[in-house]
């Protein structure tokens, strides 16, 4: 080996050495001060490329977990309110449930309705107002929106949008109408019933009563004839009763399946008891013309002159003669007026009760008397003389022939009309007549008014009986009067009449309809026979073989439900055809099995056979059995909707969850990978760093070591 000075190849071997360990001792300690294996794409070009790409992974990750987190929130929201929905519902359906009882009343439901239109009200609320970082996620207003549920574009996961509006839940209902009982051919059977002519429509208020037809009661209230009962009758009658009228019976159809009864139970009101009471008259005189009476008497031959002696005032007397009673006026003392005289003789005719007043015209020798007769009866009258005594002795004797003065004619009766008593009212001649009694001043008149006879003549009867004869009574219009053809004042009092009343007739009857010769599909059924049917729904034609109930009917039409996207449920007797709100119902049923007697197609529905309506919340009706049954209906597919909707969303919800867990997974997975390339492992690093320093040291040692190396060569020169 030769010995150099310029160049030592030791030397430069070994800083070349020292220098890599001192490189590879920097990279030791660079790593065990960051933790990093790759501290620089120097450290692993390919290491860091793949670090990089797992740290975006796991970045992508970890924000994908905290996307899963909020739409788990955002679902436990809409559960929430969903399920506040569900309760509400649940109490709707149980109202309804109370409502479809046949035990309440019209007012009983309205309360029930009340209660469901709140409810229903409060759910609308929960639709609008349920709200999740302040957007409404209940009400339609958010569409399908995606959940970035991984770090890569492709994994996403799709929230289909919630709106369960009261609008929007329900569905487009089609309902058959009466499917059972279309008439294929019915012979009804028929019942005469007579009896009615015992009833008297025509008297009082008429007939009234009840007619109770199977179940049914039907009141009758003031039917004025037989048609007037049958109208009442056929007005409350259910429709396959039919019921008309031929002579003077009443004559019922029955075109049900099975024999009903009719009976009857009527009276006639006749007219009732009637009593009246009449007003006190008090009746004035009725008007007379007095009878006059007119004598002339002439003084016998060889008297005094009747003149001189009435002027001179000698003593006169004066007789007369007056129905047989002598009536004697003694002393009259002459001189006086004819007035003094007349008044003289008419005040002894007042005192005596003569009902005659006298007048005459002359004191001459032919003297003229006129008698007034207020009396209602003739009177007889003889002027029989005057004696005149005068001073000398003479005497004035007259004498003539009787008179008979008529008696006082009436000209002008009084009549007064007895108020409180109304003949019709009293109705006599229908009611077997009557009876009463008043009092004429203090006589007591009882009357008694047979059937058909007059009220004024058994009143003038009974008056006549108790000898009042010139008090009458009389009929005038609707009023009873009282003629007064006296000479006196006469009071009415204390006036009762009534009737006597017509007894009610009554009519009852039990009769029994049979049942009709009815050929429907319900009958069909129940002989055991089986219906085929042709249908189509939304354009999808199918047959419905072999059914032996509805229920087979709707359980066909649910087979095609895949296709026609309508379900179908029995309901009272009828198809109810059920499809998604906004969805059409096209549907045509036939059947071949089935005709009328007339030879036409028994059965054949058509769309517009159907009843179409949409069905939503808002339309829960429990007016009656049937409309709480329709209602149930509607619950029940509403809670379904409602419950389909929780369901799809705990199933997001799980899905989400599930989701985070794989994340969770995968970040681990990616994080130990990228640990294992990127992280500084201090075991073996502390290792290399004991190493190259070990390396540093003996490097050095060595290095210096060659240094003196030349120094060998200084000792061989000479």
């Amino acid at each position: 080996m030769s010995q150099t000075i310029n160049t030592s190849v030791t030397i430069l071997t070994l800083q070349s050495h020292l220098k890599n360990s001192q490189n590879q001792l920097h990279h030791t300690i660079k790593r065990l001060g960051t933790g990093l294996r790759i501290n620089q794409a120097a450290d692993d070009a390919s290491g860091m490329a793949i670090s990089e790409r797992l740290n975006s992974r796991i970045r992508g990750s970890i924000q994908a977990v905290r996307n899963l987190n909020d739409a788990i929130s955002y679902v436990q929201t809409a559960e929430a309110g969903l399920e506040s929905m569900v309760q509400r519902l649940h109490r709707t359906r149980e109202l309804i449930v109370q409502a479809a009882n046949g035990t309440h009343t019209h007012q009983d439901r309205q309360k029930i309705g009340e209660e469901i239109h709140q409810i229903i009200h409060d759910i609308g609320r929960i639709a609008t107002d349920t709200r999740f970082n302040n957007k409404a996620i209940l009400n339609g207003s958010i569409g399908d929106f995606l959940i970035q549920m991984g770090s890569q574009e492709a994994q996403t996961l799709t929230s289909t949008g919630i709106d369960v509006r009261n609008t929007q839940l329900g569905f487009m209902m089609g309902r058959t109408e009466d499917l059972l009982v279309i008439d294929l051919g019915t012979q009804p059977s028929s019942k005469r019933i007579g009896g009615f002519d015992g009833l008297d429509f025509s008297t009082g208020a008429g007939v009234s009563g009840n007619v109770i037809v199977g179940s049914t009661a039907i009141a009758v209230n003031n039917a004025g004839s037989l048609v007037h009962l049958m109208d009442a009758v056929a007005a409350a009658l259910p429709e396959f009763i039919q019921v008309s009228i031929e002579d003077e019976d009443m004559v019922f159809k029955n075109f049900s399946d099975t024999s009903i009864t009719v009976a009857f139970n009527l009276e006639d009101t006749a007219n009732t008891f009637v009593s009246q009471t009449g007003s006190t008259i008090e009746m004035a005189p009725g008007t007379f013309t007095p009878g006059i009476g007119n004598l002339t008497y002439h003084a016998d031959p060889g008297s005094a002159h009747l003149g001189w002696a009435l002027h001179s005032g000698a003593v006169t007397d004066f007789l007369f003669n007056i129905d047989g009673q002598p009536v004697f006026i003694q002393g009259y003392q002459g001189g006086n007026t004819q007035d003094h005289l007349r008044q003289t003789i008419n005040n002894i005719f007042i005192d005596r009760n003569l009902d005659l007043s006298v007048n005459f015209s002359s004191f001459s020798g032919k003297l003229s008397f006129s008698f007034v007769n207020e009396r209602l009866e003739s009177r007889d009258i003889l002027f029989h003389s005057i004696s005149n005594h005068s001073g000398w002795g003479h005497s004035v004797v007259l004498s003539g022939n009787p008179l008979t003065v008529n008696p006082a004619q009436l000209s002008s009766p009084t009549v007064e009309s007895l108020s409180g008593v109304h003949i019709s009212d009293l109705d006599l001649n229908t009611t077997g007549g009557g009876s009463g009694s008043f009092m004429v001043d203090t006589t007591a008149i009882n009357f008694t008014v047979a059937e058909g006879e007059n009220l004024d003549t058994a009143i003038n009867a009974a008056m006549s009986d108790m000898g009042i004869t010139t008090l009458q009574a009389q009929i005038q219009g609707n009023n009873l009067q009282f003629v007064n053809s006296s000479n006196q004042s006469v009071t009415i009092s204390q006036f009762n009449i009534s009737n006597n009343g017509i007894e009610k007739n009554t009519y009852t009857a039990n009769n029994i309809l049979d049942a009709a010769d009815i050929r429907n599909l319900s009958t069909h059924y129940s002989q055991g026979n089986t219906v085929n049917f042709q249908a189509s729904l939304n354009g999808e034609d199918f047959q419905i073989s072999g059914t032996t109930s509805i229920e087979e009917i709707a359980s066909g039409i649910n087979h095609q439900y895949s296709a026609t996207g309508v379900r179908a449920e029995v309901i009272h007797g009828n198809i109810m055809l059920k499809a998604n709100i906004g969805d059409s119902i096209d549907f045509s049923m036939t059947s071949t099995d089935l005709f009328h007697n007339d030879g036409s197609l028994g059965i054949q529905i058509q769309n517009h056979d159907l009843h179409l309506e949409e069905r939503n919340l808002n339309t829960v009706r429990v007016n009656s059995s049937f409309e709480a049954a329709e209602s149930l209906v509607l619950l029940d597919y509403i809670i379904d909707q409602v419950t389909k909707v929780r369901t799809e969303l705990g199933a997001l919800q799980n899905r989400m969850e599930s989701a985070i867990n794989f994340l969770s997974t995968d970040i681990d997975g990616m994080g130990a990978m990228k640990s294992r390339i990127t992280d500084t492992d201090y075991a073996s690093e502390m290792v290399r760093l004991l190493r190259t320093q070990m390396l540093q040291k003996t490097g050095t040692a060595i290095l210096s070591q060659a240094n003196h190396q030349s120094m060998y060569i200084v000792a061989i020169l000479p």
